[in-house]
Parts: C-alpha cells; sequence; structure tokens
C-alpha cells in the first residue's frame, strides 16, 4: 500500500492544529485503508471461486507457459513439437511469470496467483499514482477498483492487463522523482526496468508510457532536460537487452509483424459515432443492466467531480495527457485485418490519469458518502462478474 504520508482530508474542514482533525484524518484513513482491503479481497473471489476462470484467451496463455515451465519434461514430450524462443518482444511478460510460477506449483494455480497478482497490482498502482501527484486525493483511488475486471481482463488479454498497473506505477514513480535532483542513478534504473517491463508486456502500453514521459518531460523540465534524460533511459534499456543483435532481431520482428499487418487494405477506421458508440465497451463486458447502471453511476460522479474543480483544469498537467488519449482513441483505427481493439485501449488510461484533476471533498461527510458509493458500486460490478 502506497504511503498515505500526508493525506490531509478533513482539517481544512475543522482546523488543521487540533487533537480533534487529527483523529478524523486517522478515522478517514483508516476508512480507505480497509475498504480498499476489503474491495481487493471482494476482486479475488470471482478467481477462487471457480476451477478455471472463464476468460477468452487465457487458456492460450496457460498452455504457453505450461509449455515453457515443462519443455524438457520426458511426459509431454514439447521439445519435439515446439521450439522456444527467447526474443525479448512485447506480449510475453504475463506467460513468463505463470511459466516461472508453474514450475513450483500446478499450472492451474500458477495462472490463478498470476490473475490474483494483477487484481492485487492494478487499484495499488492507482492509489501510488494518486499518491505521487497529490496524496490528498487517495480516496479518488477506489475509481479504480470497478475498472478491475475490464473488458479487456474477462477477454483473457492478461499482458496487456498487467502492462497497465506497470504504466502507472511508471508515471507514479515519474512524477514523484520528476525533479531529478537526488539518487539519480536510482531514478534511472528504476524508470529503466518500468520501461522495460512495460515493453514486455504490451507494445501499446509501451508506445503511451513514451509520449506520457515525453508530455510530463516538457511540461516539467523543458525541452532540453527531456532530450538528455530520453537519451539517458533508451541507452540504459539497450544495455538490459544485450546483447544487441539479440535486440536487433527482437525488435525488426516486432516492427515486421507490424508492417505487415499496416497496409492501406486491411486498417479499419470509424466515424465518430461509431467511436463514441464503442467508447463504453472496455468497461462493460457482458452489456447487462447492471453493468451500465454502474457505468452511468460512475460517468456522472467522475464528471461531477471534474467540473467542480475547473480551477485546476489550466495549472494540472494530467488532464491535457487524458484528453490527449481520448483524442488518440477518436483518431487511431479500431484495428487491423478485425477487430484487433487498438484505439479503445487508450481509454482506461485516460480515465485514470484524469484521477488527479477531480475535485476532492474536504468535509468528512462528503468524503465517505464518496468513499461509500465506489466501495457499493465496486461491489455490484464483483457480482456481475461472479454471475
Amino acid at each position: 500500500m502506497p504511503s498515505c504520508a500526508g493525506f490531509n482530508l478533513t482539517r481544512n474542514a475543522v482546523g488543521s492544529h487540533t487533537s480533534y482533525a487529527m483523529r478524523l484524518d486517522r478515522a478517514a484513513q483508516q476508512a480507505l485503508i480497509m475498504g480498499a482491503a476489503v474491495l481487493i479481497l471482494a476482486n479475488l473471489l470471482p478467481i477462487w471461486l471457480v476451477r478455471f476462470p472463464p476468460l477468452q484467451d487465457y487458456p492460450n496463455h496457460l498452455l504457453s507457459a505450461h509449455i515453457i515451465a515443462h519443455y524438457n519434461d520426458p511426459n509431454f514430450d514439447y521439445a519435439q513439437n515446439f521450439i522456444l524462443s527467447w526474443r525479448p518482444i512485447p506480449n510475453v511478460l504475463g506467460t513468463l511469470i505463470m511459466a516461472g510460477l508453474a514450475r513450483i506449483v500446478p499450472t492451474l494455480l500458477a495462472g490463478k496467483l498470476f490473475l490474483s497478482f494483477y487484481i492485487i497490482l492494478f487499484p495499488l498502482s492507482i492509489l501510488y499514482l494518486l499518491n505521487a501527484v497529490d496524496s490528498n486525493k487517495l480516496l479518488l483511488g477506489l475509481f479504480g477498483f470497478p475498472l478491475t475486471y475490464s473488458w479487456f481482463f474477462n477477454m483473457g488479454f492478461v499482458n496487456f492487463c498487467l502492462s497497465l498497473p506497470l504504466y502507472f506505477f511508471a508515471v507514479g514513480f515519474w512524477w514523484k522523482t520528476r525533479s531529478g535532483q537526488r539518487h539519480r542513478v536510482y531514478r534511472i534504473v528504476v524508470l529503466g526496468l518500468l520501461t522495460l517491463l512495460i515493453y514486455l508486456s504490451h507494445f501499446l502500453t509501451f508506445g503511451v508510457w513514451i509520449i506520457t514521459v515525453v508530455l510530463l518531460s516538457l511540461t516539467s523540465v523543458g525541452w532540453r532536460t527531456t532530450i538528455k534524460r530520453g537519451l539517458l533511459l533508451a541507452s540504459l534499456v539497450t544495455i538490459i537487452l544485450i546483447p544487441a543483435a539479440l535486440v536487433f532481431d527482437a525488435v525488426w520482428v516486432q516492427l515486421k509483424a507490424i508492417f505487415d499487418l499496416i497496409t492501406p487494405s486491411v486498417i479499419i477506421f470509424a466515424s465518430l459515432p461509431t467511436k463514441l458508440a464503442i467508447a463504453y465497451r472496455p468497461f462493460i463486458s457482458f452489456r447487462t443492466l447492471v453493468e451500465g447502471t454502474i457505468l452511468l453511476i460512475l460517468l456522472c460522479l467522475y464528471v461531477a467531480l471534474l467540473c467542480r474543480n475547473v480551477a485546476q483544469w489550466n495549472v494540472n498537467p494530467f488532464l491535457g495527457l487524458a484528453l490527449l488519449m481520448v483524442g488518440l482513441f477518436l483518431v487511431l483505427p479500431i484495428g487491423f485485418r478485425g477487430p484487433f481493439y487498438i484505439a479503445r485501449r487508450l481509454l482506461i488510461p485516460a480515465v485514470i490519469l484524469g484521477l488527479p484533476v477531480l475535485y476532492d471533498p474536504a468535509r468528512l461527510r462528503w468524503q465517505f458518502i464518496l468513499i461509500g458509493i465506489l466501495a457499493v458500486m465496486s461491489v455490484a460490478h464483483t457480482s456481475v462478474m461472479l454471475g
């Protein structure tokens, strides 16, 4: 759990130096911590109450993990039918983690442990991001819990889902250490490792991370420092991915696959009305009335808190970043050679990047009301997954 230092939720309302105010602060902190813990446990139930989580592409990743973990096992003869490739290409990190776990525990259990790791990591990464930007807005991190079981997760896109918390951790760490005056080596190493992990998870999230770093750097430290730090970070990632021949081969394989997909005859664009009509899909898996109602309530609450904080629109760079993600969603193709789901992947980062711009209520009553609404919405969404 990210640190709650500086988590001042109530002192503006009741005075900043009274023991009563401090007790209210602790009560709000405890309510948030307990609520987050309960919601994480509730989100774990759909994974552990069934023998096999019904996620569409999940069996493919599970089989790949089993092959890697038992490649030389004579009971399966995988070595006679498959050739392992250790190129550092995207969309493999989750599979490799499951493969590592499958060498210790049964493969089905390894898969559940990995899914549990994501379910825990996703909301914690959002809380970490908010704590890094403005610790007073930690309770807004509860918006992330109903998004844990997104359409992408239920489709079994486990590597893309893993890339999201890694991205949020990276953005939070970058913002927290953006001055770069202390522990420069530590900062570069951590950012280099996070960049590498995001790259290995999903190529699109990697691109979003690069865009994020560039824009936040330009608004915070200027273009010269941005170029300097960017070159240093790129050099570190390259060094981590030695030998160079392997890196070139891996990058070339990835680029060739993209070039094969991107031809004028297979790029699928959509009109603006169509884009707006599918904007809800990352947040609704089964198109039930319950999910639609939850999404509508959360959307109204999100917009209300955003409009209540108009004064911060011009000074907070995260609003511009969130709007850029929405703009990219509107102009990018929806896929290549079928529904490759390009543009819609940007909507979850857009929603989370907008959280630091939302209004955080100062009165304790409204804080608990907001916590209650978001907790109920999360539990209701989890109940849909259980159903």
